[in-house]
C-alpha cells in the first residue's frame, strides 16, 4: 500500500471514529424532560434528573446524576448508569446489560412506592442491577450503608444475589442452582 493512501485511511479512520463518539461525548441534557416523563409515567411517581451524558468508552451507557424519585423524594441517586445489549434492540426486546446505581438514599415511603408501581412487565429486560453505597431511612430497620449486586433473568426473575454491609459485618449470597436454591451468610468471624 502507497504511503498517502496509508495515510488517508488512517484520516479517514480519525475523522469517521470522532464522528462516531462526538455524540456520546456531549452531554444530552435536552432529552431530560422527556426521559423523566416517561420514567415518571412508567413508576408512577415524579422524577427528576439533574445531568445526563451518553458515553462510548468502555462500553456505551447512559449516565444520569442527581436523580429523584417521588413527591418527597424518597428515592436518591448520585450517579444513575445504564448499559445497554445494543444487538438485543435489532431483535424487538431490549436488553439492559447492567444497571448500576451509586450514592442510593431510600426512605422508608420508598418501599411503599415499590409496591405500587404499576404492573404489566418490563418493556425493557435487565440482566445485572448493582446498588454501591445505599442507605436506608427507616423508622424500625438500621442498617449501614450496602451494596447489592443481583444476576437477573428474563421476567426479572433473581438468579444471584449478593449483599453485602459496607463495613464488612454482614455478607449473604443466594445462588439459584439448577433444581433448587442455594444460599450462604458470612459474617467476619465466619
Amino acid at each position: 500500500m502507497s504511503r498517502p493512501l496509508r495515510w488517508f485511511l488512517i484520516a479517514a479512520v480519525l475523522v469517521a471514529g470522532m464522528a462516531l463518539a462526538v455524540p456520546f461525548l456531549v452531554p444530552v441534557s435536552s432529552l431530560i424532560p422527556e426521559i423523566a416523563a416517561r420514567a415518571a409515567a412508567s413508576l408512577g411517581q415524579p422524577v427528576k434528573i439533574a445531568d445526563l451524558t451518553a458515553q462510548l468508552l468502555p462500553t456505551p451507557r447512559v449516565v444520569a446524576t442527581g436523580v429523584r424519585v417521588g413527591g418527597k423524594d424518597e428515592i436518591v441517586v448520585g450517579e444513575l448508569e445504564i448499559v445497554p445489549d445494543l444487538l438485543s434492540f435489532l431483535g424487538g426486546v431490549g436488553s439492559v446489560r447492567l444497571l448500576r446505581a451509586e450514592r442510593v438514599e431510600l426512605k422508608e415511603a420508598a418501599l411503599a412506592i415499590a409496591e405500587r408501581m404499576p404492573s404489566g412487565g418490563a418493556p425493557v429486560d435487565v440482566k445485572r442491577v448493582a446498588l454501591l453505597d445505599v442507605r436506608l431511612q427507616h423508622r424500625t430497620l438500621r442498617l449501614p450503608p450496602f451494596d447489592l449486586d443481583a444476576r437477573l433473568a428474563p421476567g426479572l426473575e433473581v438468579e444471584t444475589l449478593r449483599f453485602s454491609t459496607r463495613d464488612g459485618s454482614f455478607k449473604l449470597l443466594l445462588d439459584e442452582e439448577a433444581g433448587g436454591g442455594h444460599s450462604r451468610i458470612r459474617t467476619p468471624a465466619g
